[in-house]
């Protein structure tokens, strides 16, 4: 079962999105990214979406997981990724995290 948490705390630590996407986005390949808080089958999981750069090739999760390490504790560091070819946004503009979901094609 897929469930959206409310609170932003994953394993114990407060966890700020943002800060995890300036740093996504600081990568080369990566155009945009968003960062959820997922129950997934009974876990708590940092879950990253990414739409690549056009023309780069999609990198390794564990490529990702080394460049936020450098930059950010482990507990911050998402441990799923799912490639988009965008973010959803809702009317106003924002991202819509809602419909963001941890998808089949996700790679631990």
């Amino acid at each position: 079962m897929l469930k959206q948490r409310r609170e932003n705390k994953v394993h114990g630590f407060r966890i700020e999105p943002g800060e995890i996407e300036a740093v996504l986005c600081q990568h080369p390949a990566i155009q945009a990214a968003a960062v959820v808080s997922q129950e997934i089958d009974g876990e708590h999981h940092l879950v990253a979406s990414i739409v690549p750069q056009a023309g780069s090739q999609r990198d390794a999760p564990h490529d990702f997981q080394g460049y936020l390490s450098a930059w950010l504790p482990e507990a911050k560091v998402p441990r799923i990724f799912c490639f988009l070819p965008s973010l959803p946004r809702a009317a106003s503009g924002k991202i819509d995290r809602r419909a963001l979901r941890a998808h089949e094609g996700g790679q631990r």
